[in-house]
């Protein structure tokens, strides 16, 4: 059943593929968010729910899945992904907009690398408080940042500004080439903020800093400088599948200046890699993840599954599976869907579980600092929806670990399945406007729409995962774009669109 499903979905991306073709021209599907959020969707549902059942790769966290858990989890997100083309399929075709007339409106580069640098500056203070605390450098090991976030929100938002700034300042980087001496100034503080990054990067050991930057500038030249639609269909395609395939390589990067400590294994495991268990006569790299079948008992791994994951269990081949379980630990999404089906009580999965509070905090809240809120809880927004989900990672031990529950996860939480069919649709919608808007590139107008765009691709990852906790990223994104380009550039973002 789970290959009829890998089949049907890989099937379902070639027909959007070519319906979306009947719409825009070859480059400009590859560019587009829904191709660009179909693809992500792929990976973290269907694929991954394959790839678990083969016994090929393992869960982030313990958890016992079932076969028809993870075979309905699959399902519904073809509906919500559906859901989600329908919405943006009600728009009109995807043709850039006419310039606006507006000659009150002009990039000053200054202003742009002046809220840069102190957002850098801000950065620094950060590290000052975090890394560099003792005098020396003491990078974050593996995901230890998350406890030290607990009640230090405000602090470590300072860490991740300057990337928002970096983003939002790419429209003056690449309109501002007459003015001469602002531009290189511009350009000079743009580069070392790009520096700064990778050094972040390994001080918070997170893979989404260093490489953010470059993928917005890069797809910001795609739409307005790339002329040829053959090669810039070449080069979009190889761009967004590089943010996958490049995750192995961050990984080294991430942990350049934290190794992590090797495994021990346990006696009975000897035999094979110590990354690995035993599923009856066959090894498997799935010591988190356990699999029922309809009897309750845990599935047999035979035939070709067996021989795959009997090699990857050959310490001679850690150099290949590693990179395979680190895109597919960041990418998959289905094991907590199918967790969430197996927990949700039928009136939750029709009328929802908190009502929207996680919303509220993912949205808003999240960003009250705590020294004005002193009730504000230890556990909100999509962290609550997984502790909700996995109570026993909460037990006798800090968390170190976040689990985005998915975009599906989240729309039910709130108010069950009618929420996800409308939020499903509004997303659609979204992604559409989104679209004319990168293509309208940085013509008199755009510059401000042409950020969001590019702020929605860059975070398109977040959105898959966390639904609306990419709120946290786009909020403090708009508020940048109205310290850098002023209230007159700030207006064109609400500006009528018609899509």
């Amino acid at each position: 059943m789970m290959t009829k499903l890998l089949i049907l979905s890989a099937g379902f991306v070639v027909w959007l593929f070519f319906d979306l073709k009947k719409r825009a021209s070859i480059d400009n599907v590859i560019l587009s968010p829904m191709f660009y959020f179909t693809g992500l969707w792929f990976l973290a549902f269907p694929l991954h729910a394959w790839l678990l059942y083969q016994g090929w790769v393992d869960t982030q966290q313990n958890v016992v899945l079932t076969e028809g858990a993870l075979t309905a989890a699959v399902l519904l997100s073809i509906v919500s992904l559906l859901v989600v083309y329908f919405g943006m399929r009600t728009g009109r075709s995807f043709q850039p907009e006419q310039a606006f007339k507006s000659k009150s409106f002009s990039v000053k580069p200054e202003r742009v690398s002046a809220v840069l640098m102190v957002l850098m500056v801000l950065a620094v203070f950060f590290l000052s408080q975090t890394v560099f605390e003792q005098g020396t450098f003491t990078p974050f090991i593996g995901n230890d940042q998350n406890e030290s976030r607990l009640g230090n929100g405000p602090l470590f938002m300072l860490s991740e500004l300057f990337i928002y700034g970096l983003i939002v300042a790419i429209p003056a980087l690449l309109t501002s080439g007459q003015q001469k001496a602002q531009w290189w100034l511009l350009l000079l503080i743009f580069v070392a903020g790009l520096v700064f990054a990778l050094f972040m990067g390994i001080a918070l050991t997170s893979r989404r800093v260093i490489v953010l930057p470059l993928f917005a500038l890069a797809l910001a030249r795609l739409y307005t400088y790339s002329k040829h639609p053959n090669v810039r269909a070449v080069l979009g395609a190889t761009l967004l599948a590089s943010t996958v395939l490049v995750t192995p390589a961050l990984q080294v990067v991430r942990y350049i200046a934290t190794p992590q400590a090797p495994i021990e294994r346990s006696i009975d495991e000897r035999s094979i890699a110590d990354y690995c268990r035993w599923v009856g006569r066959t090894p498997t790299p799935q010591k988190t993840v356990i699999i029922l079948d309809a009897k309750g008992a845990e599935r047999t791994i035979s035939g070709m599954s067996a021989s795959i994951a009997k090699k990857f269990c050959d310490e001679s081949n850690y150099g290949f599976l590693m990179p395979v379980q680190n895109i597919a630990s960041s990418y998959g999404l289905v094991d907590h869907l199918a967790t969430f089906l197996n927990k949700a009580a039928p009136s939750e999965m029709i009328f929802g579980v908190d009502h929207g509070i996680a919303w509220s905090y993912n949205m808003v809240l999240s960003m009250v600092p705590r020294v004005i809120w002193a009730e504000k809880p230890l556990h909100y927004g999509s962290v609550a929806i997984q502790k909700w989900m996995y109570p026993e990672m909460y037990e006798d031990k800090p968390v170190t670990m976040t689990l985005p529950p998915s975009f599906v996860v989240d729309f039910l939480y709130g108010f069950g399945f009618l929420s996800l069919l409308i939020v499903c649709f509004g997303l659609g919608r979204f992604l559409a406007l989104v679209h004319v808007w990168l293509l309208s590139g940085l013509q008199p107008g755009n510059h401000i729409r042409f950020v969001v765009g590019l702020s929605s691709m860059a975070y398109m990852f977040n959105l898959v995962r966390g639904g609306t906790g990419f709120f946290q990223v786009l909020i403090p994104i708009v508020i940048i774009m109205f310290l850098m380009y002023g209230a007159v550039g700030f207006r064109e973002l609400f500006s009528r669109s018609k899509v």
